[in-house]
């Protein structure tokens, strides 16, 4: 990884507002009599400013709970760079030669960025917006996808007290009419008027009745006005304002109110409370309720110097050690999402919207669990179901961690280069196209906050709206992952969420195309791209989004930091996760993550750079010992756990970047901290470093506390192409509805029945009716539901015929409900997967191969059975891949292959190779015994007829496969395979499929060497 990235020029500095040397109690009384400090608290929390208010600004005029607020605050805006109103600056700093010099400049240049808080927004626009709507653009609900015989779409459902979202899946009726009406609207956002006419013309009703209809379809949300709120591109209410759909008045109010933000300057209280009252008087005129935060507030602090270009070769070492240490995968949601798909979907191609439709799809974050009740699993730990925070992969970095953590004395442990050399190298994932390193310099030693992310425009997306330079940092970052990966597109994700955190997400546009889930699109053209143009397929073992127009793999991307993973809407966790999968984005060290539930942690340094700071827990009872005494023996406590437990001088409690600093060598300060952790029933303490030199000082050369954020852009491509389409001839028939040669059946049933259906109901159908049937094949599958899909291809004449007759054959087992639903749909070929010069040649494997087992389910079925019922898996797939490699170490190799590549999909464990190869050496000498005379095998069940036909039908495909390149060839191999073993198995197939490929790879090297040591 160190030679694959090259660090971008610039870089975010992010500070508190006030530097630490001057952090003191006996400052507040001053401090609240300023200008400056009013307006920060004001921004952070109107009701507390009207609590200080209340009390004249004086400390001594506060109750014990108000100081011990305005304390908090306080030391936030001296310690806490995190963006958090004006308690904290952002501003941008370059690399250069010779030391790092860094001044902020004073308040006289300070620019307070000020945006109308989201939940204002979403209030405003209601009130201001033109209920006549006569002006209005609308579009159909983005999320809109038809799903048999009704549309499905998602609707957002809006708070509008706490602004707090929620989402539903809704449904309406797919009728001719409103079938046209959406194609009609798919074409582009329409005009009220235009839609009105439109309904009017197809319905033939009047214009008040289109109207009314056409205000059901705003209000269900099934089409969407074109300027309803979104957090992408330019501020929302500044859009409105230059749209023709507000009233004059209305537009006469709006402006006032953004020009008297726009006036804001820091510190102007006056202009502030100017602006809430404008605010006020426009929402209560309509009777609407006014929220307490009316403003999102940042301050961007100009900054003179230059980061020491040094401490670029310090990062890249230490980000190379990261790499080593760090564990990488995908988001154990992906993984889980990714094994449902293969098992139901394999390798086609599905509608994404389908694909996640919680009914007829897979709901994410879910996991789909299957009896098994099959001797070939017994002793084997099938692990499918999702990741959990209790499980742990055990790796050689915990192996080490471990033992240096035993041998310690102290808080810390330190990694050497010999440390990392011991390490086995485990296949390293691309690194992302671009990613950010939040670091800290103290003096010569740099601490590594965060590294990694999807992409480097996560953490500074935030800044786009209010800083040209951010802006322009942005811009680059997406220029440049663009043009390393040009074979797929980057789609920024347009997704509204709570308004509180909406604030955060807002940002402008840096990639050159958008996905809308429940927000109007901000780009224009093509640079939109439909979700309904999205499908998802599995490729090369990876969840590929495509768009059928673009013809390229999407890759989304959410520009903003906020954290997804508890968002109520699967579809937004899906995509967000997308971001990560098939890239190392995980390169930040947490000792907790790797041992979970310890009460401390020590320090780990790699060289000169902090990976991951020292912290310890403070239980309930702990914490009760440390509060529930007078202040003299609080103190008292607290210093002598401090010794005990090894506490440094500084801390920081709280959780992420909600932090604040204590210094307990101040008595003060420790009684603070007793104040502070006194109602909780866990503490997090971190240690803090104070050794802050005067690199970076404000504008009185005082030090401040600084984080900064370091850009990484990859010199190679990250993500891989689609692969080629093959070309399809224009003239070979995909689909066959009811009615046409081929009929297409799903039998829905328990797998425990399935093979008896099988044999007592669907093979006596197929002989009874040998004469009409030109042929048939059939798979097992899960959708909704474990079913049998079964094809016939029939003579026309006996169509009729053939559906009377499985009918009644199939109507007592639907009266009992052993056959759940049964039901008729389209036959498509998977032209894709086969290709459309050798399609019909698969069906007649597909035909063969469903004969000799369905013939041999049938046998099986007898209790005097004497062969095992995996015993056909190992001779007809060892005899398939046989057929189609010649050379018994080509064979090998297949098996291998084809075996480790399900060894991923199951999560590749020692446990599992462990038990895998348990199992071959239990069946060893049963499939010695079955492969030394697989003939007669064959012979003695009476299939050897059964058996020459699929033979026969194996070798015509590869007389035509003789200009097939080696990749298409071993994939054909593993379909037919595949699809063979899943008409065997009842369940858990792919499973059973590993087992299968791992037995007769150890078969067939076993072979080789008594091969070798023969000669």
């Amino acid at each position: 990884m160190a030679q694959d990235f090259d660090f971008l020029p610039d870089l975010i500095l992010r500070c508190p507002l006030l530097s630490y040397r001057q952090y003191s109690y006996d400052n507040l009384d001053s401090l609240l009599q300023t200008e400056w400090f009013k307006q920060t608290i004001y921004l952070a929390s109107p009701d507390f400013y009207h609590r200080l208010e209340i009390a004249g600004f004086e400390v001594s005029s506060l109750t014990s709970k108000e100081r011990l607020t305005l304390c908090k605050y306080y030391n936030r805006m001296s310690f806490r760079p995190t963006p958090f109103g004006a308690f904290s600056s952002f501003g941008t700093v370059k690399y250069g030669e010779g030391p790092t010099k860094i001044q902020l400049t004073g308040e006289n240049v300070w620019q307070l960025k000020l945006l109308p808080d989201q939940h204002i927004t979403a209030r405003l626009s209601r009130t201001l917006l033109d209920k006549g709507l006569t002006e209005d653009l609308f579009f159909s609900n983005p999320t809109l996808y038809k799903l048999n015989r009704e549309f499905r779409y998602i609707k957002t459902l809006t708070a509008t007290e706490t602004g707090k979202t929620s989402y539903r899946l809704e449904s309406f009726e797919a009728n001719g009419f409103t079938k046209k009406l959406l194609l009609f609207l798919a074409q582009g956002a329409e005009r009220y008027r235009n839609i009105i006419n439109y309904i009017k013309a197809n319905a033939d009703c009047s214009d008040e009745d289109a109207i009314e209809y056409l205000h059901f379809l705003i209000n269900e949300q099934i089409i969407i006005s074109g300027y309803s709120t979104t957090i992408l591109g330019e501020d929302y209410l500044h859009r409105l304002l230059g749209s023709t759909t507000l009233k004059t008045s209305a537009k006469r109010q709006l402006d006032l109110l953004l020009k008297q933000l726009d006036k804001i300057k820091f510190p102007d209280l006056n202009g502030i409370e100017l602006y809430t009252k404008q605010v006020t008087d426009v929402l209560s005129a309509d009777g609407a309720k006014v929220p307490a935060q009316l403003l999102y507030a940042n301050l961007e602090r100009p900054v003179t110097g230059t980061v020491g270009i040094g401490y670029q070769q310090q990062l890249r070492e230490a980000l190379q050690c990261l790499q080593v240490l760090c564990i990488q995968g995908e988001p154990g949601a992906v993984t889980d999402f990714k094994r449902q798909f293969k098992a139901r979907f394999e390798l086609q191609k599905i509608p994404l919207l389908q694909a996640l439709d919680p009914e007829t799809g897979i709901p994410y974050g879910t996991s789909l669990n299957a009896d098994t009740n099959n001797p070939l699993l017994q002793d084997m730990p099938i692990d499918d179901g999702p990741a959990t925070p209790g499980k742990i992969s055990w790796s050689a970095a915990h192996r080490l961690f471990l033992k240096k953590w035993n041998a310690l004395n102290a808080v810390e442990i330190v990694i050497d280069d010999n440390d990392l050399a011991g390490l086995a190298q485990s296949p390293v994932l691309p690194m992302p196209p671009s990613m950010s390193v939040m670091f800290r310099i103290y003096g010569n030693m740099v601490y590594i906050e965060a590294a990694g992310g999807a992409s480097a425009t996560a953490l500074i997306g935030r800044f786009t709206l209010l800083s040209t330079s951010v802006k322009a940092i942005a811009a680059e970052i997406a220029r440049h992952e663009q043009r390393a990966n040009p074979e797929v597109v980057f789609a920024e994700l347009n997704q509204l969420s709570d308004h509180h955190v909406d604030n955060i997400n807002r940002r402008l546009p840096v990639y050159d195309y958008e996905l809308a889930i429940n927000s109007p699109f901000v780009l224009t053209g093509d640079q939109q791209i439909q979700l309904n143009d999205l499908v998802l397929s599995v490729v090369n073992d990876e969840l590929v989004i495509e768009s059928l127009k673009l013809r390229k793999r999407v890759i989304p991307r959410l520009s903003s930091a906020y954290n997804y993973q508890n968002h109520q809407l699967s579809l937004f966790r899906f995509l967000a996760d997308m971001q990560h999968q098939g890239i190392g984005s995980n390169v930040t060290l947490d000792l907790e993550t790797m041992f979970p539930g310890m009460q401390f942690y020590p320090r780990v340094t790699y060289k000169q750079t902090i990976l991951c700071l020292a912290k310890w827990y403070l239980s309930e009872i702990e914490i009760k010992a440390l509060t529930q005494a007078d202040a003299i023996n609080a103190v008292k406590k607290v210093r002598q756990f401090k010794t005990e437990h090894s506490w440094p001088r500084h801390i920081a409690v709280g959780r992420s970047d909600q932090q604040l600093i204590f210094d307990l060598e101040d008595e003060k300060q420790i009684i603070f901290f007793i104040d502070c952790i006194r109602a909780e029933s866990s503490v997090k303490i971190t240690e803090h470093l104070m050794v802050y030199d005067e690199k970076i000082t404000d504008q009185d050369m005082k030090p401040m506390v600084n984080q900064f954020i370091t850009i990484l852009l990859a010199s190679k491509s990250s993500y891989k192409a689609l692969p080629a389409q093959r070309q399809l001839p224009i003239k070979q028939t995909r689909e066959f509805i009811t009615g046409s040669k081929w009929i297409y059946f799903k039998i829905y049933c328990s797998p425990l029945r399935a093979n008896e259906l099988l044999v007592k109901k669907i093979l006596p159908v197929l002989r009874l009716l040998s004469g009409q049937i030109e042929s048939w094949f059939f798979v097992r599958y899960v959708d909704t539901a474990p079913h049998i899909r079964l094809r016939i291809f029939v003579k026309e004449e006996y169509l009729g015929k053939i559906l009377t007759i499985l009918k009644a054959k199939l109507a007592v087992d639907v009266r009992y409900q052993l056959i759940q639903e049964y039901r008729a749909d389209v036959y498509r070929r998977e032209l894709e997967r086969y290709g459309a010069d050798i399609i019909e040649d698969v069906e007649e494997v597909f035909e063969a191969s469903s004969n000799l087992i369905i013939h041999y389910l049938k046998k099986a079925c007898n209790p005097d059975f004497k062969h095992s019922y995996h015993s056909m898996a190992i001779v007809s797939v060892a005899e398939i891949i046989a057929i189609f490699f010649a050379d018994v170490t080509a064979q090998m190799n297949f098996a291998q292959g084809a075996a480790q590549s399900f060894l991923l999909e199951h999560k590749d464990t020692k446990s599992l190779k462990f038990s895998l190869d348990k199992k071959y050496r239990v069946l060893r000498d049963e499939i010695i015994q079955l492969l030394n005379d697989s003939e007669f095998y064959y012979k003695k069940l009476k299939l050897a007829g059964l058996n020459l036909q699929l033979y026969q039908t194996i070798n015509a495909i590869i007389d035509k496969a003789g200009n097939f390149s080696e990749t298409r060839k071993t994939q054909l191999v593993v379909d037919i395979i595949h699809m063979h073993l899943n008409r065997l198995f009842p369940d858990e197939q792919r499973y059973q499929e590993l087992i299968v490929y791992h037995c007769l790879y150890k078969h067939l090297q076993a072979v080789i060497a008594r091969s070798v040591k023969t000669n």
